[in-house]
């Protein structure tokens, strides 16, 4: 109870909670308790506390894969796999459109520049951890590393400025960490985004 005898209720409990899905079980209680304090202030216990925290989410592998043909038609395909990668890792909306949106333009910039029209496919995996997710974008193109495209200079005359080159510092810009590595003549970028729980 608070100074004013009112509960702490399990409304208030549940909005706690629902705040705090992507945190850590053992954050979780943090949570919980820092907001219980808040709420009796210096009003005295009547009795102990006692906090167990159970996530319950759907069975999912922790690593899953997709392969799609380098076509602009085969995006959707794309949003909806890492759709559901980021889903099921706990993360919010807003994240998961964010690598949705930075996974869409580095497969256009593969099919467009890498494939130029050309047959070819796509591997896309992800690996899911407790603090981050991982995407690993594989193609067989010709070698081309995205981290070491040269930043645009957003300050230039728009007349002068060359055009193109916007998407992979989108994406950049979207993504915590960016990889790359030419391995058995394939080009294989992995793609880092970090949960930010208290954002």
């Amino acid at each position: 109870m608070n100074s004013r005898g009112e509960f702490y209720g399990l409304d208030r409990l549940g909005d706690i909670v629902c705040k705090s899905l992507q945190l850590s079980a053992k954050e979780l209680i943090r949570e919980v308790i820092n907001d219980i304090e808040k709420f009796s202030g210096v009003t005295e216990k009547n009795d102990d506390l006692t906090i167990m925290v159970l996530k319950a989410a759907k069975h999912f592998e922790e690593h899953s894969e997709i392969v799609v043909a380098a076509s602009v038609e085969e995006i959707p395909k794309v949003f909806a796999y890492i759709d559901e990668v980021m889903f099921r890792a706990g993360f919010n909306k807003e994240t998961n459109l964010e690598v949705q949106l930075a996974v869409e333009e580095l497969c256009i910039n593969i099919i467009q520049h890498g494939y130029q029209g050309a047959e070819g496919t796509i591997l896309i995996a992800g690996n899911s951890a407790v603090d981050h997710v991982m995407i690993t974008i594989v193609d067989n193109a010709p070698k081309f590393d995205p981290t070491m495209h040269p930043v645009p200079h957003f300050v230039d005359d728009l007349d002068k400025r060359s055009i193109g080159g916007l998407g992979i510092h989108l994406a950049r810009s979207l993504i915590d960490e960016m990889k790359y590595e030419f391995k058995d003549g394939k080009n294989r970028l992995t793609l880092i985004k970090k949960s930010r729980p208290n954002a």
